[in-house]
């Protein structure tokens, strides 16, 4: 039997890494990464009926841990890069929020990489989770005007590491 999500995350994987213009690139690395999230909840007899992409990308996550972990190294040029990021309205780390509790966790990640106040596991995990989700609800629910500066500074960073998450997460698929 053919699996048609896995199709999917191949195709949208292969959209992204293939595309130049960086709002594209995200567009199709996120829709690949929510397929295959989908499917990896299926796989684990997860029940995800009530929800949202944000969880069950954040479980994910959780559940390819060693995978995402390797990212999330002080080596990753593009993961220190985004750490060291400020939002570009309000200056808050990594990525302006009104939410102060993604405030504080986006201050933890940035001093993680910048004070080596180590975050365990768990949080890092998480928190990288909420940066790829408030990123996607800013470019997707923002002003849109796809040539904004700030918005390609900040999906150039985003993208690499989301195709390397979706190449080490969905090896036998991507690869």
């Amino acid at each position: 039997m053919i699996d048609k999500r896995a199709e999917f995350v191949k195709k949208w994987y292969g959209r992204g890494v293939n595309e130049e213009d960086p709002f594209d690139q995200f567009f199709s690395l996120w829709i690949a990464l929510v397929i295959a999230s989908a499917r990896w909840h299926t796989l684990q007899n997860s029940e995800i009926r009530d929800q949202t992409d944000r969880e069950k990308i954040i479980q994910y996550f959780e559940g390819h841990c060693g995978q995402v972990l390797s990212l999330l190294t002080p080596g990753t040029r593009e993961v220190k890069d985004l750490a060291f990021r400020e939002g570009s309205s309000y200056g808050n780390p990594i990525l302006d929020s009104g939410n102060l509790d993604l405030r504080a966790k986006f201050k933890r990640f940035a001093e993680h990489w910048a004070t080596g106040q180590r975050l365990d596991e768990d949080e890092l995990i998480k928190t990288f989770g909420e940066i790829i989700n408030k990123i996607r609800n800013n470019v997707f629910h923002g002003v849109k005007i796809y040539d904004d500066r700030d918005d390609v500074a900040v999906l150039k960073l985003i993208n690499p590491i989301l195709r390397d998450v979706l190449r080490r997460c969905e090896a036998g698929i991507v690869n």
